[in-house]
């Protein structure tokens, strides 16, 4: 777990040689007269904020400044020198591994001077951004609506992110976040993903920019083969500043009801303050903030249902003259008490050392007793949560050219997730109906305690010359994962209709096992070298290497006697990792200094590392958890005939090259100052990422019993018992003791192409900013995963030896083609003070697979079933069947599967809008403070992202089942009315926030 470590502030006075900290700004400029000429014996002076100031230098005989190592923020410059009219440059806006470039004209005057020349940045400078992404400053962070106080609702401002910082095709977890220039990695439920309070530490409130950079060319960031979400907190200064704010919020604008299908996500009453300034004025700053809110989820026992089939389920499990609640289990509102403090101290110890302390502790615990049943979808999301993240930084100049900064941090974070209980004993653990779709009752996902802690330190070594800036270090941490999980009982029980469902007909698969506790311990060390190299004014080029190495507990997997019986299979890798070495390369060029234009490039490698949730798998599951699977009389019905029974033990082994991701990433960008402040861009970027983990199924058998007319593959004998079609129990596996034997590899493999472009306006020091940004993208992959990226067994994948099915390579889950975001900010007026922001958004929706619900293997129509395997196979229609027109009436994206080979991922859900709106009016003003009122209105269109309901046909349970013919085996089934209707829809509805906020 990376420690968050916050870089040593701006020293005053320090050398003018600037290096390339992953957090902190520089600055650069030319002064010239009006003839072109350079001026020498000018004076420039950084003022923070516009007030105070941060820094002044003296510009060389060449007209050259430069200031190195400034903490972002909003500066602004006066230039000055004796005979001249003085230069005041406005809204400098200076970013973490960013230079700010302007080109300064001063006019001669005769003395006295009684006027000054203003211009905004844009009008006489540029940013120079080598390898990194698109940041928000804190100024925009405060204007533009946001749906939560954390980094995941800021994430709507960029075309390439997704839902939990999911980007390029790849899991949410394999995104890096770094603060203040160091790692951070919340730990979270493995087979769940990042939830929605995973960030509940790191606020706005406390942060002064926020960047996403597809990827960062400087090798002092590692860790993570995917993008990265850097942040930067906010610091104290000379002057003594404080806000505070209380927001109203709810959905009184008509969300979805709570037996709506819905998850419904809110936000409760927030309050928060922060307050920094000076202890001591210039050597000692503070900075401290406290925000508490309260956070609502609504959750329905009823998951998902495609059709009026919802009724008359409800009407079946119990007497009709009872609430729904009651019969049913009631609808459930979770709700968290959350509360995030953050502090930090800037120590600036004698003229060439900076100490820089910083804590953030953050806890969400359930504010209300919860009733009813867990979670439907999966259960309660950090129902308790912690995070406690202390740091300390020493920044110092060694001499004219060369500086230090070791970086050193401690951090805990922890996770306790609910059971999964029956709601009321009327549904016994997770049920689902294949006429319908419906899903009803508790998840089967295991409950527990899932926490991390982390020590790193991290040196670093700058040495800059004229043309050269070299860096240095090595970065190593030590890391414990602890999880400690429940196995079982989980029960879910599929039905193929009403019918059996009130018959007890059906089939059921039990997982249980003993109560699992397990540690892992990991050690990680890096080093890095690299050099940003200037040849001639406005080129600039990055070259460096970086090598990576972690310790992983191999050697602590037990062996498994009952493996050793059947086939010598070994649950240990039995060869080394690879090495894991990264060059990076990064290429930027931009004449002259002002306005104009900018070409970036780069190209890198980039490696991760081992999620401890999956060697924890490994390191706990010792064969003493099983699988039972009864099909006929399950859940206490009354089954003409005897219950068919299966059931062996789980265990689960590591490939022979089990190793972490690797992405191979390449970038070129070009951007151009069509007029002062408006600026248009075209971006290109490819993603290569290999060695993802996937899993198969070693017990299972060899060769397919027979295909369905469908072309998919039947592993096990096919038969039909007390009106249900399924697999034999048993019959489709290769070793009776066992269930499922689950191979980790790292095997799988993701790409992703795309072209970004956009147009900004920044306003110009005028009422009006404006951004439009369109992302084009393609994302093809071999690893069926979803948003968590945790591995799932392949459906229609054989055992040991076989091989995978043609349909594996395809387009990826994750796929999302088109992506647009437009925002803008505009003053209407200037008293009493009124401002109106705009933030709309669009992308394309979730890709899915058309195919054939069934009770083959025990899946339901959400997902994996709990067994590891299912039948979410793609299908190919026949060309010649009967009742074609029909089906393809439905959708066109169903012509592709006529006489053709069987393919992922052929259809998709409706595109999904985002609009929101903020107002801000001045309720008040006096010296030094201001009140404002803040008005957001959240989701207006009130879209979000469905779950469809993939099944093209239904197998009719009751339909009549005859022998294979020449290995095909035809099912009877029937069409399914509500193909690609929303299961569950995932829109949190349309919110209005209410707040005040006072700025002193």
């Amino acid at each position: 777990m990376a420690a968050l470590v916050l870089l040593a502030t701006a020293l005053p006075g320090a050398t003018p040689a600037w290096g390339q900290s992953t957090a902190f700004g520089s600055l650069s400029g030319m002064v010239t007269g009006t003839d072109g000429a350079p001026l020498d014996g000018v004076d420039v002076t950084l003022l923070r904020a516009g007030e105070e100031t941060e820094r002044t230098l003296t510009a060389t005989r060449e007209g050259y400044f430069q200031a190195g190592y400034l903490a972002p923020g909003q500066y602004d410059l006066v230039v000055e020198r004796f005979g001249f009219v003085p230069v005041r440059v406005r809204n400098v806006i200076l970013r973490t591994a960013r230079q700010a470039v302007i080109q300064v004209t001063l006019r001669e005057t005769e003395p006295p001077v009684t006027e000054t020349d203003t211009y905004q940045f844009s009008e006489v400078g540029r940013e120079r951004s080598l390898g990194a992404g698109r940041g928000i400053s804190r100024s925009e962070l405060q204007g533009i609506p946001i749906d939560g106080r954390e980094l995941s609702g800021i994430m709507s401002r960029w075309t390439r992110s997704a839902s939990g910082a999911g980007v390029m095709g790849m899991p949410a977890h394999l995104t890096g976040l770094s603060v203040d220039g160091m790692r951070h990695e919340p730990v979270f439920h493995p087979r769940i993903g990042p939830g929605f309070l995973h960030l509940t530490a790191l606020s706005p409130l406390f942060l002064q920019e926020v960047e996403l950079a597809p990827q960062s060319v400087d090798v002092e960031q590692g860790g993570s083969p995917g993008a990265r979400l850097r942040a930067t907190t906010i610091q104290g200064g000379n002057t003594l500043r404080a806000e505070a704010f209380g927001n109203a919020f709810g959905t009184p604008m008509g969300a979805d009801g709570p037996l709506g299908s819905s998850v419904d996500n809110r936000f409760g009453p927030e309050v928060g303050a922060l307050v920094h300034g000076p202890i001591i004025h210039d050597p000692l700053h503070f900075a401290f903030g406290l925000e508490a809110r309260r956070a609502a989820r609504t959750l329905s026992p009823l998951a998902a249902s495609s059709g009026p089939q919802r009724s008359s389920f409800l009407e079946a499990i119990g007497d009709a003259e009872r609430p729904a609640g009651e019969r049913l289990g009631v609808a459930r509102v979770d709700h968290w008490d959350v509360l995030s403090t953050f502090g930090r101290m800037d120590w600036r110890l004698g003229q060439n050392h900076t100490l820089t302390l910083r804590s953030n502790v953050s806890v969400s615990r359930p504010g209300d007793d919860e009733t009813g049943p867990t979670s439907p979808i999966q259960p309660s999301e950090g129902s308790d949560a912690s995070d406690v993240m202390i740091s300390a930084s020493l920044f110092s100049v060694l001499g004219e050219r060369s500086a230090l900064e070791v970086r050193a941090g401690a951090e805990s974070s922890s996770r306790e997730y609910g059971g999964a209980s029956g709601p009321g004993g009327v549904l016994d653990g997770r049920t689902w109906i294949q006429e319908g779709g419906i899903v009803a009752g508790s998840d089967p996902t295991t409950p527990g305690r899932f926490e991390e802690r982390a020590f790193r330190l991290a040196p670093t070594f700058h040495i800059a010359t004229r043309s050269h800036r070299f860096k240095f270090g090595i970065e190593a941490a030590s890391r414990r994962y602890e999880e400690e999980s429940m196995m079982g009982p989980a029960r879910a029980t599929g039905f193929p209709d009403l019918q059996a469902f009130q018959d007890g007909r059906g089939l059921a698969v039990l997982l249980q096992g003993p109560r699992r506790a397990v540690e892992v311990d990991r050690t990680t060390i890096a080093a890095f070298v690299q050099d940003r190299w200037t040849p001639t004014e406005g080129l600039t080029i990055t070259a460096g290497l970086r090598a990576d190495g972690e310790g992983l507990p191999f050697d602590e997997v037990m062996p498994s006697e009952q493996l050793a019986q059947i086939g010598g299979v070994s649950r240990a890798p039995t060869e080394d990792p690879r090495g894991r070495v990264s060059p990076r390369l990064g290429v930027e060029w931009s004449p002259g200094t002002g306005p104009g234009w900018t070409v970036e490039g780069s190209a890198g490698i980039y490696h991760g590392e081992v999620h401890p949730g999956v060697l924890a798998e490994v390191l706990a599951e010792t064969g003493e958890v099983s699988n039972r699977r009864t099909l006929g009389v399950v859940g206490g019905g009354s089954g003409s005939s005897t219950a068919l029974v299966s059931e062996g033990s789980r265990i689960s082994v590591l490939g022979p090259r089990f190793d972490a991701p690797r992405t191979q990433a390449v970038d070129l960008a070009v951007r151009h100052a069509l007029t002062p402040g408006l600026t248009v861009e075209v971006g290109l970027g490819h993603r290569q990422t290999d060695f993802l983990p996937r899993r198969r199924d070693l017990n299972r058998v060899s060769s397919a019993f027979a295909t369905d007319q469908f072309g998919r593959p039947l592993f096990g004998e096919v038969i039909q018992h007390d009106g249900v079609i399924s697999i034999r129990p048993g019959s489709d596996r290769r070793f009776a003791a066992f269930d499922v034997i689950s191979a980790l590899e790292s095997d799988g493999s993701s790409t992703w192409t795309g072209v970004t472009s956009g147009i900004s306006y920044d306003g110009n020091g005028g009422p009006l900013s404006l951004e439009a940004w369109y992302t084009f993208s393609e994302t093809r992959d071999n690893v069926p995963q979803g948003i968590t990226g945790w591995p799932v067994h392949i459906p229609g994948r054989p055992g040991p030896g076989g091989a995978l099915p043609g349909w594996i390579e395809g387009r990826s889950d994750m796929d999302v083609p088109h992506r647009a975001v437009l925002s803008g900010e505009m003053q209407i007026m200037e008293s009493p003070g009124l401002r109106l922001g705009a933030l709309y958004g669009f992308q394309s929706g979730t890709p899915f697979t058309p195919t054939v619900r069934d009770l083959l293997h025990g899946s339901d129509p959400l997902g994996m079933g709990p067994g590891g395997t299912g039948s979410g196979a793609p299908i190919s229609l026949p060309s010649g069947m009967d009742g074609l027109d029909q089906v393809l009436s439905r959708a066109s994206c169903l012509n592709d599967l006529v006489g053709a080979p069987r393919t992922r991922n052929s259809c998709r859900t409706e595109g999904i809008h985002d609009l929101k709106l903020r107002m801000q009016v001045t309720l008040g003003t006096g010296t030094g403070w201001d009140m404002l009122l803040n008005v957001d209105a959240l989701n207006l269109l009130d879209s979000g992202p469905v779950i469809p309901d993939p099944a093209l046909f239904v197998v009719d349970g009751g339909g009549e089942l005859n022998a294979p013919v020449q290995g095909r085996l035809n099912l009877p089934v029937t069409l399914n009315e509500h193909f690609g209707e929303p299961l569950v829809r995932l829109s949190p509805g349309r919110s209005l926030r209410i707040g005040i906020g006072i700025r002193y």
